[in-house]
């Protein structure tokens, strides 16, 4: 299944169903994940009802496939494709994005996003891409953790078609993770906002 939202995100099985229910506007999801990895920093312990949350929300953005690492991390990728009509303009934005093994107990995420102007007079004057990784995790404490985030960000000049990528490593065992492109397009016509 190819996402309709520059996102995806699982949660592995810990053997306990969550208590929380799940939005139909995929955007509050999102929203909710974003306040929850920006309250947070890494190594933080999660509240139990934030636990309780991303177990539920990360299932419901979707991964195409899943596997476990040497190591028991979870992996997993997707892509997403989408039109978006806003300004003036038309814009078809697509991707993919994941996190998989890269050895000595390593995992490596990579994403990638283009944004092409199909049709309209507006002009894109910039961009301003943005991916986010967050990775949850079990302490030895037996409480759930935001074991990783980041944020990497790149700015273009205007164009009609921008493409941007991402790589990044890191050494833990995630349950669960949740990854992002987005994208603010100043243009002749005001601010358009993407994920």
């Amino acid at each position: 299944m190819v996402n309709t939202v520059a996102a995806i995100g699982t949660f592995g099985d810990d053997g306990t169903p969550s208590t929380v229910a799940v939005p139909d506007d995929i955007n509050e999801v999102l929203d909710t994940l974003n306040a929850i990895v920006d309250k947070y920093d890494t190594g933080d312990v999660l509240s139990d009802e934030d636990y309780q949350i991303v177990k539920a929300y990360l299932p419901a953005i979707g991964v195409e496939e899943t596997s476990v690492s040497a190591y028991d991390a979870l992996l997993g990728s997707g892509s997403y494709k989408f039109s978006r009509a806003d300004k003036g303009l038309e814009l078809l934005v697509q991707g993919d994005l994941g996190c998989r093994d890269s050895g000595e107990a390593r995992i490596e995420w990579w994403g990638t996003i283009d944004i092409q102007k199909t049709s309209g007079d507006t002009v894109i004057k910039d961009y301003d891409i943005t991916f986010r990784g967050a990775s949850f995790g079990m302490g030895p404490t037996g409480k759930m953790k935001l074991i990783y985030k980041r944020d990497f960000n790149r700015e273009f000049l205007g164009c009609d078609q921008v493409s941007s990528s991402f790589i990044d490593r890191f050494s833990f065992t995630q349950w669960g993770f949740f990854f992002s492109a987005s994208c603010d397009l100043t243009t002749s016509e005001g601010d358009i906002s993407i994920r």
